[in-house]
């Protein structure tokens, strides 16, 4: 019995200690943002309840009077505060009852253990996190439920911007996917967790995980973060027996550097070495993990510098895949599929590009509300921007202004210009032309009202550029009946854009006086659209402030709205805290309902879930693209462009309405698959293909407006078609591509940069699908 006494003397003790630190820390949990209370309260019910203890058995074994309390509550006292150094315990002989002994004994150990391990709380969450981990390790390995609907999200830094994101991720599981469970770890080389910290003690009131560890100094010996946190999850799901297919790993490399843009090569390493340090692993581990990296740049992303590295780190897995399909083909077990399919999806961040995008998606979103009232995508044969700031924001917000205004009227496509100001103009500038060759434009510093362009047409250099580039295009006697110019016909059926950068200080003197006296009160006339992108907040607020104090006193002038027409006035902000501070409020919207003022790149509305995490709606277009360059192509498809293809060449009019046959088209390429099939798909393509679906999957929302109440007579699916090859060859002008009659990727080289009706596939396949896509996805949804 003596050994059963001491058995359950050590389960009772540790069953009360891990309760009480599970409540001390759900409690500092709670309270993060308090210094020292938590710690006060819980070694002041700690005393309080050993005090009480003792008090309880000396009161019962005295006479009354009031010398015996006194003293009773004393002894009480000093054997408790004794006790906290585990001593005091002497006079346990007085004491005659074994159950009496072992509550007074009891009590001072575990009023002993919980002070002290309060008073080490510096390092107690990330004890208690290290706790949490063997216990979640044990969840995923012995519960294949659990691990089947759980997914795993890794930071390896802490930043502002991977904490929203974080808890953008958590909120997104408790609203919207309540079935499944997200476990959110900061982990690598982090510093010691400090309540000292404002960040830390965030992680730690959402109750993410902190596990911070030193990595080893001969980095080809440092295990995986998932082998060191003992987190493999066999969710690989292209074996056939996967257990665990529904799961996802992320991992996420998101360091900042003192500009406090992405810290590229350290992200590069961490993602590329996690990569390497998994695949030596692959083959000895018993679980398969599929996991998606990403990865935040700092520049403008080079695709081919990362297909390389990724290129080279496939080849390493291939030959790991086929020693593994020999050992499991020797065993007799079936892993099908293994070979051929890696096992990382990378993600290539940059927040100037996604800045860019969210203001499309708030430009889309507040054109939405005017519809049908009036048409914003037909209202002009030209789309006119002015950008002030031309840095990384404003070159990307032109560009992506630039594809998402794609529109065609009678075949011919609506151009683009833009105006740019910028006081190092010179150098961003030269370099913006260098990266987009397909872009006429030109750098004009000094007498900025003098330089000015009254009509905006394309150089004689880019002219000459263009009739170099597009010339085998036509035939001889094409060339001959142009006069030997083809640039002229290029122009007339493609957009190139024109962009006119002014160097000028945009608050200097100059640049105030050609916005008054030369554009002055035509602003609401000339521009579409405004961008202020200046690089910070601060000034980014003082200059949308002046532009919109100019613009209300030009309509309080008595500007007509049909002499202005609508202008959107988009202004980056960054810290949610600044949006108030635009003077611009619901009073001026009514007032004032053709000025749509936007504030885009909030790093909360970036850094979610939605935007960075949930590809889905990208990966919907990607499908068809792989099913169209197959073999086994659907007899329905090719029946509908053979038709249509007959009709160009006999130039026939059709009012027929082939709505039944698009659908099944959308049916063919979408509705008959099942997800995991889309999703292999999916991250099995390159990363700049992703990136060109998603660029469908911004411009679905105009095509949607586009097609509202429509017809789809072959006239209007030529013009919705005409309109995304439009949105396509803009797409690939902006990421610098050109085109050529051999087409070349790893050289920004395509063959299909052309006018529809110079295309091979008269009717654009490919042009074709996603128009379909985008039309009958929103009828569904609807």
């Amino acid at each position: 019995m003596l050994g059963v006494g001491i058995i359950v003397g050590i389960i009772v003790m540790l069953i009360a200690y891990c309760f009480s630190m599970y409540i001390y820390f759900k409690a500092r949990q709670r309270f993060s943002e308090v210094k020292y209370m938590v710690e006060i309260i819980a070694v002041v019910i700690a005393i309080l309840f050993s005090v009480s203890v003792k008090l309880i058995i000396n009161l019962s074994t005295i006479t009354e009077g009031f010398t015996n309390g006194f003293a009773s509550l004393l002894h009480a006292i000093y054997s408790t505060i004794g006790g906290l150094t585990f001593e005091g315990l002497l006079d346990l002989s007085d004491i005659e009852n074994g159950i009496v002994q072992c509550l007074y004994t009891a009590s001072s150990l575990y009023a002993g253990m919980i002070v002290l391990s309060v008073i080490t709380a510096k390092a107690s969450y990330e004890i208690y996190c290290g706790i949490k981990l063997r216990l979640l390790k044990m969840k995923l390995c012995f519960s294949k439920r659990f691990a089947n609907k759980t997914d795993i999200y890794i930071f390896t830094s802490v930043t502002s911007d991977s904490l929203i994101l974080a808890e953008s991720i958590k909120d997104k599981y408790v609203t919207d996917r309540p079935d499944r469970n997200a476990e959110i770890i900061f982990t690598g080389e982090l510093e010691v967790f400090s309540r000292e910290n404002l960040l830390h003690r965030e992680i730690m009131a959402d109750g993410f995980i902190y596990w911070s560890y030193s990595k080893k100094i001969d980095e080809e010996k440092e295990p995986s973060i998932l082998k060191r946190l003992g987190l493999y999850i066999d969710n690989c799901f292209y074996k056939k027996d996967c257990k665990c297919k529904d799961s996802r790993i992320h991992i996420f490399a998101l360091s900042n550097n003192e500009g406090l843009s992405g810290y590229e090569a350290e992200n590069g390493n961490i993602v590329f070495g996690e990569m390497k340090a998994i695949l030596k692993e692959y083959e000895k581990a018993s679980k398969k993990v599929f996991v998606d990296f990403y990865l935040l740049v700092d520049n403008e992303i080079n695709y081919e510098v990362y297909k390389s590295k990724l290129d080279i780190l496939k080849a390493q897995y291939n030959v790991i895949a086929k020693n593994i399909n020999k050992k499991y083909a020797e065993s007799g077990e079936d892993v099908t599929g293994l070979e051929g399919c890696f096992p990382f999806v990378l993600h290539l961040i940059n927040e100037a590009d996604y800045t860019a995008k969210d203001f499309i998606y708030k430009r889309d979103k507040e054109y939405a509300k005017l519809l049908p009232n009036k048409n914003l995508f037909k209202s002009s044969s030209h789309y006119r921007a002015m950008v002030i700031g031309f840095g990384q924001t404003g070159q990307t917000a032109t560009m992506q202004a630039f594809i998402n205004t794609s529109n065609v009227t009678n075949r011919v496509p609506n151009k683009f210009v833009a105006d740019v100001f910028d006081l190092n103009m010179n150098n961003v500038g030269g370099l913006f032309l260098l990266r987009h060759p397909m872009v006429d434009g030109k750098v004009v510093s000094g007498n900025l009202e003098g330089n000015c362009s009254k009509v905006d047409e394309h150089s004689k250099i880019f002219k000459e550029k263009l009739n170099k580039i597009y010339s085998p295009i036509y035939t001889q006697t094409e060339i001959d009946n142009l006069n030997g110019d083809v640039s002229a016909e290029v122009i007339k059926k493609m957009t190139f854009p024109i962009i006119n950068m002014y160097q000028t200080s945009c608050f200097g003197k100059e640049f105030v006086n050609f916005f008054n006296n030369d554009t002055g009160h035509t602003i609401l006339c000339k521009y579409n659209l405004v961008i202020v992108g200046l690089g910070d907040d601060e000034i980014n607020i003082a200059m949308a402030n002046a532009l919109l104090g100019e613009i209300r006193n030009q309509l309080a002038d008595g500007i007509s709205r049909e002499e202005s027409g609508d202008i959107t006035i988009a202004i980056n902000i960054r810290d949610a805290k600044n949006l108030e501070r635009i003077d611009w409020g619901e009073t001026e919207n009514k007032l004032f309902p053709d000025v749509h003022v936007i504030k885009f790149g909030v790093a909360e509305e970036i850094y979610s879930y939605d935007v960075i995490v949930d590809d889905s709606e990208a990966m919907m277009y990607s499908y068809p693209y792989a099913l169209l360059e197959s073999e086994d192509i659907s007899d329905v498809y090719m029946d509908l462009v053979n038709e249509h293809n007959e009709i160009i060449k006999n130039g026939n009019v059709d009012d027929n309405d082939y709505t039944e046959k698009l659908e099944e088209i959308f049916t063919h390429f979408n509705r008959n698959h099942d997800m995991l099939d889309i999703r292999k798909t999916w991250v099995q393509s390159s990363l700049f293909d992703r990136e060109s679906n998603n660029s469908v999957a911004i411009f679905s929302n105009s095509m949607k407006a586009l097609c509202k109440d429509l017809v789809f007579t072959y006239d209007n699916m030529s013009w919705l078609v005409d309109i995304e090859h439009e949105r396509w060859d803009r797409f690939h002008i902006a990421n610098g591509w050109i085109f050529n009659v051999k087409k070349c990727k790893p050289y920004r080289q395509h063959d299909c940069i052309l006018p529809t009706e110079k295309l091979k596939d008269k009717f654009g396949k490919y042009d074709l699908v996603n128009a379909v896509r985008s039309i009958f996805e929103k009828i569904y949804n609807d």
